[in-house]
């Protein structure tokens, strides 16, 4: 009787050893499910986190682009309107010479009373919708 009672206290031990185990085994697997709980929630908040991160740097990128692209729109401008007052310069210092030589010659024919041995060809040049009239003096004998 001694014995079994000694067998019977062993299985009790071993029982015991078993439930604590099988406890111990069932907290482990609570406290990894927690543990893959707030790394998940990590994960998440590190992707939005990247998300909203990656927009705003397309939002720079876009911004700086704007940018440049309003800088070359504005030397764009001012490269037109030195190139129209360019023209118009040119433009000027032409009619000047023509005025020049057209009142040479108006004076010539009221000293002289005729036309000089030259005639003269108009030629219309439309510019923005304007008429500018510029005087050539061809020499006939040429």
């Amino acid at each position: 009787m001694f014995e079994e009672v000694e067998g019977a206290l062993y299985r009790l031990e071993d029982l015991n050893e078993m439930l604590d185990l099988q406890s111990r085994e069932l907290d482990h697997r609570f406290q990894l499910a927690l543990y893959k709980e707030k790394k998940l929630i990590e994960l998440n908040n590190f992707k939005s986190k990247y998300v909203r991160w990656k927009s705003a740097c397309c939002s720079i990128n876009i911004y700086f682009k704007l940018i440049f692209l309003a800088k070359l729109a504005n030397e764009h401008t001012e490269r037109l309107s030195q190139h129209e007052l360019n023209q118009q310069k040119k433009l000027k210092e032409r009619r000047e010479t023509f005025e020049e030589a057209f009142k040479e010659d108006l004076e010539e024919y009221k000293t002289t009373g005729s036309i000089p041995s030259m005639f003269f060809t108009f030629i219309y040049f439309h510019k923005e919708k304007k008429m500018y009239v510029s005087i050539n003096k061809i020499n006939s004998s040429s």
